[in-house]
């Protein structure tokens, strides 16, 4: 593609979650076409630590867009993990209580 045809688009909502250091792995991971073991080379960090990484990038960008329809407490909630202010693990454990509470609620 030439540089007169690039289109600008919109950024989805998982990318605006992420941090400069995310993003910087996302296309790190995408130069080494997918490869996690030439990306753990490249940090040098093991196998291991580098896939926990990509796992965690992986559930913060599957949070983000699983937000359609959600109310202003999980909007809350997401925008808590997005600042970095609680852990994946909280954000978790919070709208799993809101899922459970929700369902004991609807009996």
């Amino acid at each position: 593609m030439s540089k007169g045809n690039t289109r600008h688009a919109v950024a989805p909502d998982w990318v605006e979650i992420l941090t400069d250091d995310e993003l910087n792995f996302v296309r790190r991971f995408v130069v080494h076409s997918g490869s996690l073991k030439a990306l753990a080379r490249e940090y040098e960090v093991s196998y291991p630590t580098l896939r926990s990484r990509l796992d965690v990038l992986i559930e913060r960008i599957e949070s983000a867009q699983s937000h359609d329809a959600e109310g202003p407490l999980k909007t809350e909630v997401r925008r808590l993990l997005r600042d970095g202010a609680i852990s994946i693990h909280a954000a978790r454990e919070i709208l799993s209580a809101m899922e459970q509470e929700k369902e004991e609620w609807e009996k």
